[in-house]
């Protein structure tokens, strides 16, 4: 029988039940997140396994690794097998958006983010997996207009700017849905802007424009914050999360905002790593007025006329140039969930990272 108790800590709600994890399934394991997570339940001493379409970097005693596509229905139900838990963090990131999406475009986000979600969700029901940790979006909250404080009672956006948006919010609602279905008990992480000290889509295609030279200018409003989410900080929030996956916890069936918990300007954010590489923080401002439209005609002439991808889709130019963020209250009462890292600290854990990763880009030039 798991052993099930009450939450210790001194600085921290004591309501919560715990059940301590056991053998653990995390698919995009080979992934920036999944491999931080797979690696964090490793260290923890947890039997792993991983499922991923590619192969992974890192080996372990305690590590299963199978290479396999969620399509692959047979592959993950094999690897459900004597599972605990689930970590879903498999996704493809398609950041385009529009009525001129193109079909191939659009069915690439379905069958990934979305029949591969229902797939992982059919696997957990059929194996008797009890919890699954699903990795959403805060952007399934937020149409472009401007929000504070949101929180798992949040509505979903009612405006949709991308296919990764539109099918993070599809695949979070079947999660949410399948709670209590066959025993099982499921939740949603909604992280934003992941990054950490290792390869990432957030810092690379930063780092990579800086040494291109193309920070000339800020982008948008100077008073838009939002939120970002240093990858220990997040995969310490989803180990939370699972274990708190207890029935009668108020953490079974909602989908929480793990985040660094200190709201930013965009490129208030990045002046630490622009700073640390030699450069100077640009003192002009380009208003969002005037480059949305841009990038909505940049990205319709992608699709249409097959021009190069824009630099930035009009979802990222909004989502950087309008607040949104959520209230850490939720997290830290429902999960016990406070950020190990600050900002500063993080910063500083990721500047090496960035000035190989800035000489490496500038060797290639």
């Amino acid at each position: 029988m798991t052993e099930i108790s009450t939450s210790t800590n001194n600085t921290a709600p004591s309501k919560n039940q715990i059940r301590p994890l056991s053998t653990c399934l995390v698919t995009g394991g080979a992934g920036f997140l999944g491999r931080n997570i797979a690696k964090k339940l490793l260290e923890r001493g947890h039997k792993v396994t991983v499922l991923d379409r590619a192969a992974v970097n890192y080996e372990h005693p305690n590590l299963t690794a199978l290479v396999a596509d969620l399509s692959d229905h047979s592959a993950l139900e094999k690897a459900c097998e004597g599972v605990d838990c689930v970590f879903h963090t498999a996704a493809i990131i398609e950041l385009g958006g529009g009525s001129a999406v193109t079909a191939e475009y659009r069915n690439r986000s379905v069958n990934v983010n979305v029949k591969g979600t229902q797939a992982v969700i059919e696997a957990c029901l059929k194996k008797g997996v009890k919890r699954l940790v699903y990795t959403s979006s805060n952007s399934v909250c937020f149409d472009g207009t401007p929000v504070t404080r949101l929180n798992s009672d949040s509505p979903y956006a009612g405006k949709i700017f991308d296919m990764y948006t539109e099918t993070k919010m599809a695949a979070e609602k079947a999660v949410l849905a399948a709670n209590g279905k066959n025993n099982l008990l499921t939740c949603a992480i909604r992280p934003c802007g992941i990054y950490g000290a290792e390869s990432c889509i957030m810092l690379d295609k930063f780092v990579e424009q800086v040494a291109q030279g193309k920070l000339v200018a800020a982008l948008g409003n100077a008073n838009a914050v939002h939120d970002n989410s240093f990858v220990g900080n997040l995969v310490h929030g989803q180990i939370l999360a699972a274990e708190r996956l207890v029935e009668g916890n108020r953490a079974c069936g909602r989908a929480y905002f793990i985040t660094d918990n200190e709201p930013e300007n965009y490129f208030d954010f990045f002046r630490p790593l622009i700073e640390g590489l030699g450069y100077t923080f640009p003192k002009r401002r380009i208003p969002e007025g005037l480059l949305i439209p841009v990038m909505e005609l940049w990205q319709w002439l992608h699709f249409k006329l097959d021009f190069p991808k824009p630099i930035m889709s009009p979802m990222e130019l909004i989502k950087v140039s309008r607040t949104h963020i959520s209230t850490p209250d939720e997290p830290f009462e429902d999960l016990d969930y406070r950020p190990i890292v600050t900002v500063k600290e993080a910063m500083e854990i990721c500047l090496p990272y960035c000035k190989q990763l800035h000489d490496r880009f500038k060797s290639t030039k």
